[in-house]
């Protein structure tokens, strides 16, 4: 048997102790899942992203917790970028939960400052919905959408993307989405 684990995954770690229990003979194959060449998306289909801060990689738990409060509270890249050396700095590499967090609380922060609601993404491409399905810039958004290829405005308001998309891709795009997006609504606030 083969065990596809995101080094150091408690969910990996407590599959990996159930076998050595019941005594079943298993290899370890690590994958970093949004890597290109990963076989994650083979076998994990719905591609959840943890994220998270393991206990393995912060041990004290008031700790762990005052960092999910600061790491809620970065305002900018700067920030997160400095935040990230200061774990690397205090506890070692960053593990792919820790990363991944970075990047959510990075798009939930681009989200707001875009007027961005909601923004879904899977294997077969993303959906971005609007706060109160109005965007700040809409003459900004038609003229940015015409000179984008794959992505529409749909009758609901929403941005589609039909594109099949690794976890990678979806971080990429999400970022370049709404990085776009945030720039067309700070024109609409220069204006006025």
């Amino acid at each position: 048997m083969i065990l596809i684990s995101a080094s150091p995954s408690p969910f990996a770690r407590k599959v990996r102790m159930a076998l050595i229990e019941k005594g079943i003979a298993f290899t370890v194959q690590n994958e970093v899942p949004w890597h290109a060449d990963s076989s994650t998306p083979r076998y994990n289909p719905l591609e959840q992203l943890p994220v998270l801060i393991p206990e393995t990689y912060v041990q004290d738990l008031p700790v762990r917790l005052g960092l999910y409060r600061r790491i809620g509270a970065l305002a900018s890249d700067a920030e997160t970028q400095a935040m990230a050396a200061e774990l690397v700095d205090r506890f070692g590499d960053l593990p792919p939960e820790v990363d991944n967090l970075l990047q959510v609380v990075t798009l939930k922060r681009m989200c707001r400052d875009s007027g961005v609601e909601k923004l879904e993404a899977g294997p077969k491409g993303m959906v971005v919905a609007f706060r109160g399905n109005a965007f700040r810039n809409p003459s900004g958004l038609v003229g940015w959408l015409g000179s984008r290829k794959g992505i529409r405005l749909r009758p609901d308001h929403k941005l589609a993307i039909a594109k099949e998309m690794t976890v990678a891709e979806r971080m990429r795009m999400g970022r370049d989405v709404l990085g776009n997006l945030s720039r067309l609504a700070a024109q609409v606030a220069q204006a006025a």
